[in-house]
C-alpha cells in the first residue's frame, strides 16, 4: 500500500482527501503530529508526538447492507491486535459505534467518511500520551500508561496495512452474523442505562442490542428506539 509519512500535518483525513484528487486507492497517510485533527462531529483530536495518527483511503464497492460491518470489523481487528501486542485479556473494548476503551477509558477514535464509492478510515491511538485530566467529556488514556507496554506507532502502521490491503474482501466474505457476535461480546455497556445524545435530543434508556446496519437497539420506557448516529456515555 502506498504510504504517505508526514512529521506534522494539519490533519491526516483532510491530507488523505486532498491526495484522493490525484491518488489512486488504497493508500494511507502518515502524521507523527498533527495539528488540527478532527474526530466526530468536527470535534478536536488531540494528536501527540508518539501516538498513532493515519487515514486509510480504501475504494469499496460495497452495498449498502455491508455498510453496518465495515465499523465492527475495524473494532475488533484493533482490540485483538492491541490484545496480542500487549499480552492483555479482556481490557480492549468498544464503545458504540466505533471508539475503542482500555480499561472503561477511550484512548483510540475512529473516523469514517464516504466520497462516492471511496472511504476515508481515520484512526487516532493514544500510545504514549493523552489529554490532560478534566479536558475530555470523558476518561482517557493510553497504552503505556495502563499496560506498561511502549508500542511503536510504525507496528500498527504495518498491521493495520496489511489488514485493509484486502479489506473489500475481509467485507464482503465474512459472516454478518459471526462479525456481529464478537462485536458485541467486546461491547461496553451491554444491559446498562446510558444517555444518549443525538445532534436534536439526548435519550436515556437501557443498551439492549445492536442490529445488522450496526444501529444501536436502545430501550426506552419498555419502546424499542434505533439510534443510528449519537455519542453514548456509559
Amino acid at each position: 500500500m502506498k504510504t504517505f509519512i508526514h512529521d506534522t500535518l494539519t490533519s491526516s483525513q483532510t491530507t488523505a482527501r486532498q491526495h484522493l484528487k490525484t491518488e489512486s486507492c488504497p493508500f494511507v497517510v502518515f502524521a507523527h503530529t498533527q495539528t488540527s485533527g478532527y474526530g466526530k462531529y468536527g470535534r478536536v483530536w488531540q494528536a501527540f508526538k508518539g501516538n498513532f495518527t493515519v487515514t486509510y483511503a480504501l475504494n469499496l464497492s460495497i452495498e449498502h447492507y455491508d455498510f453496518g460491518k465495515l465499523p465492527m470489523l475495524i473494532c475488533i481487528k484493533l482490540c485483538k491486535l492491541l490484545s496480542t501486542l500487549t499480552h492483555s485479556e479482556n481490557i480492549f473494548t468498544i464503545k458504540w459505534p466505533n471508539d475503542i476503551l482500555l480499561n472503561k477509558k477511550k484512548f483510540c477514535g475512529i473516523l469514517i467518511e464516504k466520497i462516492d464509492n471511496k472511504f476515508l478510515i481515520g484512526i487516532g491511538m493514544n500510545l504514549r500520551l493523552s489529554p490532560e485530566e478534566h479536558s475530555t467529556p470523558y476518561p482517557t488514556t493510553n497504552v503505556l500508561h495502563e499496560t506498561g507496554v511502549l508500542i511503536e506507532p510504525e507496528t500498527i502502521l504495518a498491521e493495520m496495512s496489511a489488514y485493509f490491503e484486502n479489506f473489500e474482501a475481509i467485507l464482503t466474505e465474512c459472516d454478518a452474523a459471526q462479525v456481529r457476535q464478537t462485536y458485541m461480546a467486546l461491547l461496553e455497556g451491554k444491559g446498562q442505562n446510558i444517555k444518549v445524545v443525538t445532534r436534536k435530543e439526548t435519550i436515556f434508556g437501557v443498551l439492549q442490542d445492536i442490529n445488522h446496519d450496526g444501529a444501536l437497539i436502545l430501550n426506552v420506557d419498555g419502546a424499542t428506539q434505533l439510534i443510528y448516529a449519537a455519542d453514548i456515555f456509559i
